[in-house]
């Protein structure tokens, strides 16, 4: 199966996912079965596992894939997903740090040093969270989730200048996500123009900000960026009543 042939199978399992997720896995598992040399429904397997969050499966089929290809990088860049999504931060460091070493294509790596990016941050090493956006940068600068990643921190460091630069960027580059336009209100306020803050706010409100998906993380909103979050919720309120 040459590159275009994968690229499609892979769409082609998405679908299946998105459709019938019981239906994709045992479709992977059949294939597995078949054909247990081929790594590519490994990988697949482990993120509808991971979506699934049957995390015990997901760690071993990516376990049986580093056995089975060592040198592959995706099979430890899997398995540093699954401890950072059950939230084993520090467990997480070295599959990662082994899927840094054993990839060699630039795009895929700023996956990789995005994800420990994230990992960092959510175990709050701002510090090492904002070295690994870095990198992903330099490497894939026009992956506009990096840069908002990479606002986030700067944000949290207090470097809102660095923030706006960042925040502006990803919204240049087409980032669709709410998160873009609350974090550089926070920016602006913190930087004095409010009246800037205030229209990104409404841009957030007009995007559905406070939807009930958002209600459902209040009790996230107290650590991290979710703090600016709840700065950003209380303005939006202030926003409404000032409206009435």
């Amino acid at each position: 199966m040459d590159l275009l042939e994968q690229e499609e199978w892979l769409r082609a399992v998405a679908e299946l996912y998105q459709n019938d997720p019981k239906e994709a896995i045992e479709y992977l598992n059949e294939e597995i079965r078949l054909d247990p040399e081929w790594p590519a429904p490994y990988v697949s397997l482990v993120f509808c596992y991971l979506k699934e969050r049957q995390y015990a499966r997901a760690l071993a089929e990516a376990t049986l894939l580093m056995c089975l290809r060592p040198a592959y990088f995706k099979g430890y860049f899997a398995a540093g997903l699954i401890c950072r999504c059950k939230g084993e931060y520090e467990n997480a460091e070295p599959h990662f740090d082994s899927a840094i070493l054993l990839c060699r294509d630039w795009s895929a790596a700023a996956g990789i040093y995005c994800s420990r990016g994230l990992n960092s941050w959510q175990a709050e090493d701002r510090p090492r969270a904002l070295d690994d956006f870095c990198m992903a940068i330099m490497l894939e600068p026009e992956r506009s989730d990096c840069w908002l990643y990479r606002g986030w921190v700067h944000l949290q460091l207090g470097a809102f200048q660095q923030a706006l630069h960042d925040l502006n960027m990803a919204i240049e580059l087409g980032c669709e996500d709410v998160d873009v336009w609350v974090c550089r209100c926070v920016a602006f306020n913190n930087l004095g123009r409010e009246a800037e803050g205030s229209a990104d706010l409404k841009k957030a409100w007009a995007m559905g900000y406070v939807d009930e998906e958002n209600r459902s993380l209040r009790e996230r909103f107290l650590a991290g960026f979710y703090y600016y979050r709840a700065r950003a919720l209380v303005g939006l309120r202030a926003i409404c009543r000032q409206g009435k």
